[in-house]
């Protein structure tokens, strides 16, 4: 089933939907009040009653999740019980990670697609509700950003080593191993929702989990306790390809390396927005100039 930019438009709730989401998580960066970034947020619920992809079970779930990173993040509350919210929250992370939580209803834009002329498996256009409300509340109560110029001149200073390095490394490797070939592309349609899903429903999360939840706090701890804390990249890059285990062993192996490297980046630079940036340019480039998502 091929996609066209009409399957998105003509749905109008399902598309303001995940428009007012993706603005949710803008939102983040641009308002300075929480109340503000929660009135957008809440503005996307009511939008995902109305076109039916989340259920009043769902809407009480992000609830619960939301209320459970408040007191996990901002409280004051301290020892064994803080440490059990915080596993909730995890917990519930990851049942959003692998759309386990009930009540969200993701939404399939394009089925079974083949994508350029050289073998690649069949493609699935999703749209998942789920995994950026991981993002939203990550960023909101937990992972710190960028919020001023100076900061953002020593990012892209400290992320450009790391950039360069994984431009060379990870294609090279992905095509020697077999995974992809070259296979440049141009589908003006497909790419527009392709960069908007890839951006806001996939890579945010990803990041604030392996390099937010994960690597940060893992660095943290490992400074506290006086040990190096380089390996808390390596650590959330291995888990990162991991997660990517449904590709094979060699997919695995090319997303822990490239999960290496955003780490590297967000390492140097202090900045999630480093592998933000990492992880999106990346995956545009495997996009457009392999075989995409790989060989059959």
């Amino acid at each position: 089933m091929p996609f066209n930019v009409n399957d998105f438009l003509v749905y109008t709730y399902s598309s303001l939907t995940f428009l007012v989401l993706a603005a949710s998580l803008i939102g983040i960066w641009v308002f300075e009040s929480g109340a503000k970034k929660l009135q957008l947020f809440f503005i996307f619920v009511v939008f995902g009653l109305m076109s039916q992809h989340l259920s009043v079970l769902g809407v009480l779930a992000i609830a619960i999740y939301g209320a459970i990173g408040w007191v996990s993040f901002r409280s004051n509350w301290h020892g064994f019980v803080s440490f059990l919210f915080y596993l909730a929250f995890l917990v519930i992370s990851v049942g959003l990670f692998l759309h386990k939580v009930p009540g969200i209803y993701n939404w399939e834009l394009a089925k079974d697609m083949v994508l350029g002329t050289t073998g690649a498996r069949p493609y699935s256009l999703w749209f998942n509700l789920d995994k950026p409300l991981i993002a939203f509340f990550g960023l909101l109560w937990a992972v710190p950003y960028l919020d001023n110029w100076q900061d953002i001149k020593f990012t892209i200073k400290k992320t450009l080593l790391p950039f360069v390095m994984m431009m060379l490394v990870v294609p090279y490797l992905s095509v020697k191993m077999g995974f992809v070939t070259w296979d440049p592309k141009w589908q003006p349609d497909l790419f527009a929702a392709w960069i908007f899903k890839n951006l806001f429903l996939v890579v945010l999360a990803e990041e604030v989990i392996f390099r937010g939840f994960i690597q940060m706090r893992l660095r943290v701890w490992m400074e506290r306790k006086g040990m190096r804390s380089w390996p808390a990249v390596l650590v959330a890059g291995i888990l990162f390809g991991l997660a990517h285990y449904a590709g094979g062993w060699n997919y695995v192996f090319l997303s822990s390396l490239a999960g290496i490297c955003y780490g590297w980046a967000q390492y140097r630079s202090q900045a999630i927005e480093a592998a933000i940036f990492l992880h999106l340019s990346l995956n545009t480039v495997h996009f457009l100039f392999f075989t995409y998502p790989g060989l059959a």
